[in-house]
């Protein structure tokens, strides 16, 4: 067998099927999880998020402007990081996995095409993080907020990439919290953080103590007053699971042809 066939077998076999969602209640214990994707003004979402239901595990992704296939990239991105770290990898190696998949896709399709990519892996009190691109993550403690992640911009006034997913070989940015009871996490693609400034941020991620609304507060506001897709994922950090978001493999656009803003779940 040669080695594109090889990969193109692994690539399938790692991305076939679907996620597992927990028995129970305590496969999330200590957190509670909300996810939102509004398309925005476009007329394709191509971000991306997933996560793992087997433990905490988190996947946000966005497909680089002005590349073809940037939904399709995302998607790759996101599912073959959730998949990889399912069957026992960490943070750093579903990374390097995610992006030998999306670098294959991106070859097979023939374009350079690519995406952000950030993923979180909580353990215990600490939550991991490796990003490349401008997907980034924030801290909210005790209302005030943080970024714990950089732009991931290549100059402070462009909006050209440092580094993505898809392209080869690249060595991803990492971050570490130590979290404490209280403590809510955001990850975003740029069409939140670039909408919003820091301050509205900030007010939202404490506004409510529903985690999956205020998900859905903050894509919509970012969709109202921004000109991208707008995605992003809140880990608040607790001793109870009630308002876990509904198990579902991702979410993201599922008409990416629709003109009207939409925010779907998908299984």
């Amino acid at each position: 067998m040669s080695r594109t066939a090889d990969r193109v077998r692994r690539l399938l076999q790692g991305l076939a099927g679907t996620f597992a969602t927990p028995e129970t209640e305590e496969a999330k214990t200590g957190l509670r999880v909300g996810m939102a994707s509004h398309v925005g003004p476009r007329k394709r979402n191509e971000d991306f998020a997933a996560m793992s239901w087997q433990a905490d595990f988190f996947a946000v992704s966005d497909g680089i402007g002005g590349a073809p296939f940037g939904d399709v990239m995302s998607r790759v991105a996101c599912n073959a990081a959730v998949r990889a770290f399912d069957e026992g990898a960490d943070v750093l190696e579903a990374f390097a996995v995610a992006n030998e998949a999306a670098s294959l896709v991106s070859d097979l399709l023939g374009s350079r095409s690519g995406a952000t990519l950030l993923l979180a892996e909580r353990k215990e009190w600490t939550l991991r993080m490796v990003t490349a691109g401008d997907t980034r993550a924030y801290l909210w403690r005790g209302g005030h907020l943080e970024a714990v992640t950089g732009t991931g911009r290549a100059h402070p006034n462009s909006n050209a990439l440092d580094k993505a997913v898809g392209y080869g070989l690249v060595e991803p940015d990492e971050a570490i919290v130590d979290l404490i009871v209280g403590d809510r996490v955001l990850l975003c693609t740029d069409g939140v953080w670039e909408s919003i400034d820091e301050g509205c941020l900030c007010e939202l991620l404490g506004s409510d103590d529903n985690a999956p609304l205020v998900a859905d507060n903050i894509a919509w506001e970012a969709a109202r007053v921004g000109n991208d897709n707008c995605t992003c994922i809140c880990v608040f950090v607790d001793e109870a699971t009630h308002d876990n978001v509904t198990p579902a493999e991702g979410l993201g656009s599922t008409t990416p042809e629709a003109d009207t803003p939409t925010t779907e779940f998908f299984d």
